[in-house]
């Protein structure tokens, strides 16, 4: 038989021996810089008639700001909040990094419309207008919509994006070049934009490299 003394002295060295290899992987590891995950909520809490300061608070210093713009990077998403006073936000847009189950975020108050799952041949109506845009560097359309309820009626741009820092699922679509009947069924929309204003701001397209 093992000696019960021996044993609890080996695993006592054993535990000391894992402590200092621990010790000293952390001690020559590089260190490495992540994006937190944004709030899955982040349309409820951070919209029109937000304050800037609020904003602030509930995520942090921006990682850019320019001009009344305050740019958020997570690991999920592209954030962009815009404030033409710099003191309550007029709009708030959202891209994806990617189509996946953590990447989802309903778009408040709306309660079917899930940033991330809902399909873009769900949203768009025939007398709905396709705002399209594209460079090398970047491919955009959505449609423009009046949504919410009493008090809270605010405009939502909704729609596919594709840019540095943003990428859609594998399907495509070519608002110039296919009609509305080819609209893949199973493309999800990727962006989203709520806004007070009376068209969405520019999205930076740049602006979380």
């Amino acid at each position: 038989m093992t000696d019960p003394l021996f044993l609890a002295v080996a695993r006592t060295a054993l535990s000391s021996a894992t402590k200092l290899v621990g010790f000293a992987y952390e001690w020559f590891r590089r260190p490495t810089v992540s994006y937190k995950r944004a709030p899955k909520n982040l349309f409820t809490h951070i919209k029109p008639g937000t304050s800037v300061a609020r904003v602030k608070e509930l995520l942090g210093p921006p990682h850019q700001e320019t001009d009344g713009q305050y740019r958020y990077a997570f690991s999920e998403a592209c954030v962009q909040v815009d404030s033409t006073d710099k003191t309550t936000v007029d709009s708030v847009s959202v891209g994806l990094r990617g189509i996946t189950r953590r990447n989802r975020f309903h778009v408040w108050p709306i309660n079917n419309l899930l940033l991330g799952k809902t399909t873009f041949a769900s949203i768009i109506d025939a007398s709905d207008k396709v705002i399209f845009d594209y460079s090398s560097k970047f491919y955009h359309f959505y449609v423009f919509k009046y949504y919410g309820f009493s008090g809270h009626y605010w405009n939502y741009a909704l729609g596919y994006l594709e840019c540095p820092g943003v990428s859609p699922d594998g399907y495509h679509w070519s608002p110039d070049t296919q009609s509305r009947h080819e609209i893949p069924r199973k493309l999800i929309f990727n962006w989203a934009c709520v806004t007070r204003l009376e068209e969405p701001p520019l999205f930076n397209h740049y602006g979380f490299l």
